[in-house]
């Protein structure tokens, strides 16, 4: 009887522990060297809300202004339906350089083909990129596999793309973005991965046939009658 519960207890107390560090992560990291992760809760989070993580730190002699939020569960989305949101406001001293910003999230449960949209906005007066990645190891920053990829250069920049993601246990996403500047530039952006809802879903698959059928009619050329 001691060893069953003894047991039950210990498994009780991993069950904890790993729900206990499934919260938002950011990771800053800058050409110059400079490395900084804060997750939910830690000193250097300025929101106190849970779900959200807050750093607004330069980053070394590079990265003058940075003011970084990431959004997760429970704040949005949860487990069987993630949505994690990254945005920030980035300026460069005369050096310039790239600025490695990375939000992630773990423990979301086993999706069956669900439809993802990764998607971004925003303006720079360099150049940005954006990547997405599922890990079904349900490793923080985990990129074992490439969901989404992006790049742009500014002023203004969008783009949003779908996917399917299927796995059979546990996960994490990674949202990671690059901001690279030439000298003294400014960078701002809102990046998001989510499960849509199916009215928005409806939505986007409606604009995609009304692409498509657009390009066909291009395609056939005018028609005249008689």
């Amino acid at each position: 009887m001691r060893t069953l519960l003894k047991g039950t207890l210990l498994a009780s107390s991993l069950v904890l522990a790993a729900t206990a560090h499934a919260v938002p992560i950011l990771r800053l990291t800058s050409s110059g060297g400079a490395s900084q992760t804060i997750a939910d809760g830690d000193a250097n989070d300025t929101n106190p809300l849970a779900g959200a993580v807050v750093y607004t730190t330069a980053m070394g002699p590079e990265w003058l202004v940075n003011v970084t939020t990431g959004l997760s569960k429970p704040l949005l989305g949860f487990a069987g339906a993630p949505e994690l949101d990254l945005n920030s406001v980035d300026v460069s001293s005369m050096s310039g350089g790239w600025l490695d910003i990375e939000l992630t999230d773990t423990g979301f449960t086993a999706q069956d083909a669900a439809y993802f949209l990764a998607s971004i906005g925003g303006t720079t007066n360099g150049s940005i990129s954006y990547r997405t990645y599922m890990d079904s190891s349900n490793l923080a920053f985990g990129q074992g596999t490439e969901l989404t990829s992006f790049s742009a250069l500014g002023p203004a920049f969008s783009n949003t793309t779908g996917v399917i993601l299927t796995s059979a246990a546990e996960y994490s996403l990674t949202l990671l973005v690059r901001i690279t500047h030439a000298g003294m530039q400014a960078s701002s952006f809102d990046a998001t991965v989510k499960v849509p809802e199916p009215a928005t879903l409806l939505l986007f698959g409606a604009g995609i046939l009304g692409l498509a059928a657009a390009r066909r009619r291009g395609a056939g050329g005018p028609k005249t009658l008689g």
